[in-house]
């Protein structure tokens, strides 16, 4: 919203049928629609507070709200009375300063601006976008006016790695939950696979029998016999369509993936306290959410695929009867999806999460257009990586890597494993290049 220096106590026809209001000295900048509500005269649909006319009085739906001034700094404003339940009289505004402004005000991300996104995205992921639009409002996470501190104090450290936590916890404990179902279904396809083709005597062999040449096992790197051409068509018959479960994952996955990214652009634009709505239908965002939902899939589903050939090739190659084999494969299936289920869920979560989060406030920080860069963020416990420990403060321009690691952001999913799997770290954006 417009903020116009005035000291007219009347209202103020101007160009383009622009009206201004005065709150005290300094007045909102208006234009009525024809059925009499006021809008920001250029934000649109992306005007995060909705004016009203009630009676006389025109009433804004914010206690709070934040305005760019016209040759004048944005200034924060508290309404003072209430007009009716949920509508404040806009001419009861006070100015404030940004540090006493409750932060679930200061998340501009509307409800009302996901609206847009219905058309352009899945409907499961618009809901998440609303479930985390309403979360982060109820519970106030982020820490505006920021971005120009360079230096890390411990107790704003603190504060920062608090609300960072507060805000992904909730995010990886969700996704968790939801990648547990398709574990299920794709363990019950698999136990079915080889209840229609239950292993023979032809399939079972051992060191002593017939086929004694080896090959070293490219999972896990042990000499192993090679698989007769027997037990390789049984293992392919017993697999799960790898086509199929991508898909499945992938579904489950972009609405927690968009979800993260949306968390982390809206963070980093309240940093710096930017009045621009994140957009995650920005090509490179949109790009990254739908490459990485894709991606995450598959990786599950490679590794799956993995630890399943190792098992039931084992359990071919025991020598064991028939009988013994076949409860043997069911067992190892059963705890192969139990570790998935109880360990391997909370880790894919964690790691897509946290890298979702980051690489929407990477993304949040260019839309600001004011940010130079981030500066690297560390949980600073024992279970943080070497390699973070030392990037953290370090800095890294837009579009640039961070030294150690080389990654552009925490949880790159360019990255090697062994440096984002189960990360914690986080990104500040900062508004100047460091001196």
């Amino acid at each position: 919203m417009h903020l116009l220096n005035t000291i007219n106590k009347q209202d103020i026809p101007t160009a383009h049928g622009h009206v201004n209001f005065p709150v005290g000295s300094v007045g909102w900048h208006f234009h009525h629609k024809a059925h009499g509500e006021l809008v920001h005269c250029e934000g649109g649909a992306k005007n995060p507070y909705k004016i009203i006319h009630i009676g006389k009085k025109h009433g804004i739906n914010k206690e709070y709200a934040r305005g760019h001034g016209i040759n004048t700094a944005p200034q924060w404003f508290k309404f003072e009375k209430k007009i009716s339940d949920k509508q404040y009289d806009l001419l009861s505004g006070v100015k404030v300063e940004t540090e006493d402004v409750p932060d679930k005000f200061k998340i501009i991300a509307s409800i009302s601006i996901l609206r847009k996104y219905e058309t352009q995205i899945s409907r499961k992921v618009a809901l998440k976008l609303k479930e985390c639009t309403a979360f982060m409002k109820d519970h106030g996470l982020f820490k505006g006016g920021i971005g120009d501190i360079e230096t890390i104090s411990d107790e704003l450290w603190r504060e920062l790695w608090n609300k960072f936590i507060d805000s992904t916890d909730p995010l990886v404990k969700k996704f968790n939950k939801e990648l547990i179902p398709p574990f299920d279904k794709q363990e019950k396809e698999v136990l079915a696979n080889i209840k229609k083709h239950p292993p023979t005597t032809s399939a079972i062999t051992d060191e002593k029998g017939w086929r004694l040449d080896k090959e070293t096992c490219s999972v896990c790197g042990v000499e192993k016999a090679k698989l007769t051409p027997t037990q390789e068509r049984f293992i392919d018959l017993w697999m799960f369509d790898q086509k199929k479960w991508a898909k499945e994952f992938a579904v489950v996955g972009e609405p927690n993936i968009t979800g993260g990214v949306f968390v982390g652009g809206t963070a980093a634009l309240d940093a710096v306290e930017s009045t621009i709505p994140f957009s995650i239908t920005e090509a490179e965002t949109a790009k990254f959410i739908s490459t990485q939902s894709l991606k995450y899939a598959k990786e599950i589903n490679k590794t799956t695929e993995k630890i399943l050939r190792t098992k039931l090739t084992a359990a071919l190659q025991s020598g064991d009867s028939v009988v013994n084999v076949t409860r043997k494969i069911k067992k190892d299936v059963n705890a192969i999806y139990t570790f998935s289920k109880q360990s391997r869920a909370k880790m894919i979560a964690q790691t897509e999460m946290i890298g979702a989060v980051n690489k929407g406030s990477l993304e949040g920080s260019k839309q600001s257009g004011v940010v130079w860069g981030n500066q690297w963020l560390s949980a600073l416990d024992d279970l943080v990586r070497d390699d973070h420990v030392e990037e953290h403060g370090e800095t890294a321009a837009l579009g640039e890597e961070f030294p150690t690691t080389g990654l552009e952001y925490p949880g790159d999913s360019s990255g090697e494993a062994s440096q984002i799997v189960n990360c914690r770290c986080s990104l500040k954006p900062l508004t100047k290049k460091p001196r």
